[in-house]
């Protein structure tokens, strides 16, 4: 009789063991990333300079990362002219949501030549854990380097200051155990990190009553390090969960220090930005398309959140009309 029912038990747990694990595997698929191979994801005229106006005008221009996920967005926001525009405003640094120490060794290998990249074990693509497609993680590492070479007048900088701060041992720990399994075992199955591992992780942080998500959303260290590299402004590239406006969020603390800020976000195409913008509450200064040739002509996928800064749009579209109006006809 007691072996009956250990064997029961047993096949029970074994049972229940697979069933979580197919839900693993299915409820932390990440979503499907294809890129077209001949898109350039490069801004249209107007948005170059809308960036570029934005960049000569705001002590800091804040470029939104609405979805770690969809690569285009990495793409766009990282080409070289974007990077072109911002530095043709008077930005000369760019910062992105990455480790300091470990970017900085990266492009110093970009500049000494194609030779070093080759030779590292790590490239930007490689070390996104959002990106699960190789030829993904190729075209993001690819279309940095391609910007940091042809821009040399914007310098990037790694700005991440929580990778420093996780050498806390027990914040190190605090953050392995809440965040660690849904995210790791999306890993381990998908080589990426899926919205959905995300969300678990999120929801097991909210459940145990852990402060985790509130230390990661914390930019005090990293807005601290902007303010000393760069006093004058520049661009940063940053996920838009940190321009929420709350009181360690990036675009108050920078505003706290007497900065001017325009933070403008990015989405793929407009029926996203759409679904996005409905729900959200705090609606971004501007944003951009980066389908904008799916646009209407006159906007090229550029749009004001906020009516002050209408004239921004209107400004750029007038000077870009101009110039078209002095290049020769055909």
């Amino acid at each position: 009789m007691t072996v009956r029912k250990s064997s029961t038990r047993r096949t029970f747990c074994c049972a229940f063991g697979l069933a979580a694990a197919g839900a693993a595997y299915y409820g932390l698929a990440p979503e499907k990333q294809v890129l077209p191979d001949t898109y350039s994801f490069s801004p249209s005229p107007v948005q170059q300079e809308f960036l570029r106006l934005a960049a000569a005008k705001y002590d800091y221009v804040l470029l939104g990362d609405t979805n770690h996920q969809q690569a285009e967005i990495n793409l766009f926001a990282m080409h070289k002219d974007t990077l072109g525009a911002v530095a043709a405003g008077g930005d000369k640094f760019f910062f992105i949501e990455t480790d300091p120490q470990g970017t900085q060794s990266y492009i110093e290998d970009i500049v000494a030549g194609p030779d070093r990249v080759e030779r590292r074990g790590m490239r930007l693509g490689d070390a996104n854990m959002w990106i699960c497609a190789d030829d993904v993680r190729r075209r993001v590492s690819e279309n940095f380097e391609e910007s940091v070479r042809a821009n040399p007048a914007i310098t990037m900088v790694g700005a991440d200051q929580r990778q420093v701060a996780e050498n806390d041992p027990i914040k190190g720990w605090r953050n392995r155990i809440l965040l660690g399994l849904p995210m790791d075992l999306s890993l381990m199955t998908y080589g990426c990190v899926g919205t959905n591992a995300f969300a678990l992780s999120h929801l097991a942080d909210r459940i145990t009553g852990s402060d985790t998500m509130d230390m990661l959303a914390d930019d005090r260290a990293t807005a601290a390090a902007l303010l000393a590299r760069a006093p004058e402004g520049g661009t940063i590239y940053y996920g838009s969960g940190h321009f929420t406006g709350g009181a360690n969020a990036l675009d108050s603390l920078l505003m706290d220090a007497g900065k001017s800020v325009i933070h403008i976000n990015i989405y793929p195409t407009n029926a996203v930005a759409s679904r996005a913008l409905e729900f959200s509450f705090r609606v971004p200064h501007a944003y951009l398309i980066v389908r904008h040739e799916d646009e209407d002509e006159k906007s090229q996928g550029v749009y004001t959140g906020v009516k002050e800064f209408d004239d921004l749009f209107y400004e750029a579209e007038a000077n870009v009309t101009a110039r078209n109006s002095l290049m020769p006809r055909p």
